[in-house]
């Protein structure tokens, strides 16, 4: 019994050294642009996340059939009811995170 579970060990221990080898060896020859591809694709382009949003607009009226509008005001990026705007732009919107 005691031979077995020495083994069994043994083995572990030669198994987890020769993944420990060959992963650090790997390292050494993996481009280095590689990882700046990897690292690029993983981060929020540019522009990606921006919506147009307006940061003038009037939200009440006296004319109940007036047209609402749903916009998105620059301050906050939050989704609003008016019955006009102007003066365009736009925010970010956050978004949760991407896993690759």
């Amino acid at each position: 019994m005691k031979k077995t579970i020495f083994l069994s060990i043994a083995l572990v221990c030669f198994a987890l050294g020769t993944s420990l080898l060959i992963n650090s060896e790997a390292k050494k020859h993996i481009n280095p642009l590689a990882f700046a591809n990897i690292e690029a694709l993983t981060e929020d382009e540019p522009g990606l996340n921006e919506i147009t949003c307006y940061s003038t607009f009037r939200i009440t009226s006296n004319d109940p059939e007036e047209d609402v509008w749903v916009i998105t005001d620059c301050n906050g990026c939050e989704e609003v009811n008016v019955f006009e705007y102007r003066d365009k732009g736009t925010c970010t919107k956050k978004t949760g995170a991407i896993f690759v």
